[in-house]
């Protein structure tokens, strides 16, 4: 999971803050999709790419290394059971506090906003 946020997560987003759920999620409620499939399709939906105009909702792997992702098109409050901050790793606060620009931003999971329950902020 770690490895996935690095890729996945700029530096800026990481000196909002970041949180990790813990959902439980009725099994009819998912979709099994192709990672790689998912992506080729992000890419033609933003516009980046030509093709496919589709999405391969198979849940089929297309590649040896391609991997299998479970998608949760919604998100309902009572699925979630668990949060923690989830902070980022020493090399990518060095680069937060070393840019003024998200210096300022960034407060190390800025204690007095995190004390809150989960359930007590998903009421808001």
């Amino acid at each position: 999971m770690r490895t996935s946020a690095r890729m996945l997560l700029g530096d800026h987003e990481w000196a909002h803050g970041r949180w990790l759920l813990r959902l439980d999620v009725p099994d009819e409620m998912t979709l099994a999709t192709s990672y790689a499939v998912w992506n080729e399709y992000l890419g033609y939906a933003t516009g980046f790419q030509d093709q496919p105009e589709r999405m391969d909702w198979s849940g089929r792997k297309t590649w040896e290394f391609d991997e299998i992702q479970v998608c949760v098109p919604e998100l309902r409050r009572e699925w979630v059971v668990g949060a923690r901050p989830y902070p980022p790793e020493a090399d990518i606060v060095a680069r937060i506090e070393a840019d003024p620009l998200l210096r300022e931003r960034y407060s190390p999971m800025r204690e007095g906003r995190w004390r809150r329950s989960v359930r007590e902020r998903l009421r808001r």
